[in-house]
């Protein structure tokens, strides 16, 4: 998950674990884009995955885990779907201390792409795109701050998404922690990737959406 090695995402973590907005009471993001089935059939296509929780609410879904620091103890969610593909699927999370609203979309309307983190002394807002961010914005009280955290220079043309220069920087944790001899990164566990997984996959079964190699691997298992 890239997202947790940007600059910008380490800085806000040091803001949470320093209180600056107090205590984390809501997270509200949104993250989508347009899209065609012949240029990118992968996000529209069944066969292939396709939906917008799976490729880009799995996105919504680590940063609630980030910022919570747990699983939900209750998950509400609703899509509006075709041929068990979701179009736009909108997700609340319960917690002890807060509450996550989430939502993504695939062709579905201009969504703002960025993340809001509301605390009970003030707010820490992602700006575009915040799944590889390079800008926060820092409000508490009267006092507003912008941090920017500029991407190392590259030619972009060698590039096909929005910064993805980014994916350097997990790049380089990994191989930090491979050299130390560790099998996962402290920004993001193999257990806390399962449990993300888990979620997305009690969503899916909430909206309705199933692929067809699970209906496969389900009649397989049934032989058995």
């Amino acid at each position: 998950m890239w997202t947790r090695y940007f600059p910008a995402i380490k800085k806000v973590n040091q803001l949470l674990n320093e209180k600056a907005i107090g205590d984390v009471i809501l997270l509200r993001g949104t993250f989508g884009l347009q899209t065609t089935s012949s240029s990118n059939p992968r996000m529209t296509e069944p066969n292939l995955g396709g939906g917008a929780l799976m490729d880009l609410g799995v996105y919504l879904v680590s940063f609630a885990y980030m910022i919570f620091k747990q699983s939900p103890t209750k998950i509400y969610s609703s899509a509006d779907t075709k041929n068990s593909v979701d179009y736009q699927t909108s997700i609340l999370f319960s917690y002890p201390q807060g509450q996550a609203q989430v939502t993504c979309g695939i062709n579905s309307g201009f969504y703002d792409n960025e993340m809001n983190i509301i605390g009970t002394n003030g707010t820490i807002k992602i700006k575009r795109s915040f799944h590889c961010p390079t800008s926060i914005v820092v409000t508490i009280g009267e006092k507003v701050e912008n941090f920017d955290f500029p991407l190392p220079e590259h030619d972009s043309k060698l590039f096909n998404y929005t910064n993805s220069i980014g994916l350097g920087y997990e790049a380089q944790a990994v191989q930090e922690a491979w050299k130390s001899g560790k099998y996962e990164t402290d920004e993001i566990s193999l257990e806390e990737s399962l449990k993300i997984m888990t979620t997305l996959d009690t969503i899916r079964s909430h909206i309705g959406v199933t692929y067809p190699n699970e209906q496969r691997m389900s009649f397989l298992g049934t032989c058995q």
